[in-house]
């Protein structure tokens, strides 16, 4: 019954893509399929690596308490839906659940869901979710190659390629729903950059993905719609009354407006309090220095809670996150691996310098403004409060592709690895 099901279900998910795939039209189709094999694959993949080499195995976990939560769907479905709705300790199956802090019971709820229909089957679970990531992804690329086509090898090395980012957002993790989230509310902000008509439903998908980012990953999108909510003042409001050629005032511009949204998001979680915010990330890179090994973490000898500890680390929080572990940091199979993807970072990074100039004289100078803004942000934060270098490779993907496209836009290195392999295709294919 079980290979039955499983089945069934990779025949939903083919006949799913495959119809998704007939309507596509846009440059970037030649790569649908290879994308969606290797985030399926990924999805797969990681769980193998949970299985036979972390110790911690917090994926599994998550998937055994939404095993707890489905059993508890078939023998008391209505019990199991208001669970779903306000799930705490009056309910007898509370006891039974590993992860009872929200962010993660709001995963394992979504997994027991789709628990349902595949049986209790991990592997077919993992399949769904990351297909959704891919869902999410692909929604982004279609998007950004209608705003500029020669965006195409630059979005699809950051955005479907890179390897980091294809293995975290994939498989039963809380990444694989946040990042197609996360991907799906830029492709929406950029409809509207764009001016083209968003539809309802699209609209209704929006709410639903901002509502399972705060679920997930808050911090994300609270980086994330302040910078979007600038950006479209600045085009919608400033722009249209005022002309500004000069950079420093657009950054000037862009900084005085940044303060409303980021402003109310302080007042949305508890975390995010002025009065408490520096406190939070100290205290979690005191947790992240205390479990981790010598070597293995970013460290801040002097950090403190105050703003010019943290301004006077930034710096090195921001360096660190985008390039580090170096290689000559690296102390195992994947902190090597992780290190090799830094280098080519580096590597891609230097080779996009000169091309800076002309990126920030074009019409697009807005949005890599923005873009900027968000990564140096979510950097900063993520490398002080979550140091460790094996917890930092996952939880970077949050920025990671975004300047990932940044610096392979109009790459010569990009265009050079991309017309070779289009010529050996060719090749390959006359033969």
């Amino acid at each position: 019954m079980t290979i039955i099901v499983g089945v069934v279900n990779m025949l939903v998910l083919f006949s799913v893509a495959y119809m998704l795939w007939k309507k596509e039209t846009s440059l970037a189709s030649p790569f649908y399929w290879p994308a969606l094999v290797l985030k399926l694959s990924c999805g797969i993949g990681l769980g193998l690596l949970y299985s036979y080499v972390y110790t911690i195995n917090d994926s599994f976990a998550y998937f055994e308490d939404a095993r707890i939560l489905t059993r508890f769907a078939k023998s008391d479905f209505l019990g199991y839906v208001s669970f779903l709705w306000r799930g705490d300790e009056s309910f007898a199956v509370w006891k039974e659940i590993l992860y009872q802090q929200p962010r993660s019971l709001f995963l394992v709820k979504i997994v027991s869901l789709i628990n349902l229909i595949t049986a209790d089957n991990y592997w077919v679970t993992a399949l769904y979710l990351s297909f959704f990531s891919f869902l999410g992804t692909w929604s982004l690329v279609r998007v950004m190659l209608r705003f500029n086509n020669t965006l195409l090898p630059a979005s699809i090395l950051a955005l479907l390629l890179f390897p980091s980012v294809a293995l975290w957002s994939s498989g039963v993790t809380k990444e694989s729903l946040a990042m197609g989230s996360l991907f799906f509310i830029v492709a929406v902000f950029l409809q509207c950059w764009m001016g083209e008509r968003v539809g309802v439903v699209r609209w209704i998908l929006l709410l639903l993905s901002l509502w399972v980012l705060w679920n997930l990953k808050y911090y994300y999108i609270a980086v994330l719609l302040p910078v979007l909510v600038t950006a479209l003042m600045m085009k919608l409001v400033v722009q249209p009354f005022f002309r500004i050629s000069r950079w420093w005032i657009h950054l000037l511009c862009w900084s005085v407006l940044f303060i409303v949204p980021i402003g109310i998001i302080s007042l949305l979680h508890p975390n995010f309090y002025p009065e408490r915010f520096l406190a939070v990330v100290l205290n979690n890179y005191l947790d992240y220095a205390a479990i981790s090994a010598p070597g293995d973490f970013i460290e801040y000898k002097f950090l403190q809670d105050t703003v010019s500890s943290v301004a006077y680390y930034a710096p090195k929080a921001l360096l660190s996150g985008l390039f580090r572990p170096f290689l000559w940091e690296a102390r195992n199979l994947f902190q090597v691996a992780a290190a090799f993807e830094n280098l080519v970072l580096v590597i891609l990074f230097l080779t996009s310098i000169p091309y800076w100039k002309r990126s920030s004289s074009s019409g697009n100078r807005l949005l890599i403004l923005t873009t900027s803004v968000y990564i140096i942000l979510l950097c900063i934060f993520l490398a002080l409060s979550t140091p460790n270098f094996g917890t930092l490779v996952r939880f970077r993907i949050g920025f990671l592709p975004f300047f990932v496209l940044l610096i392979s836009a109009d790459n010569p290195l990009v265009k050079g690895v991309v017309q070779f392999i289009q010529r050996s295709f060719r090749k390959l294919v006359q033969e």
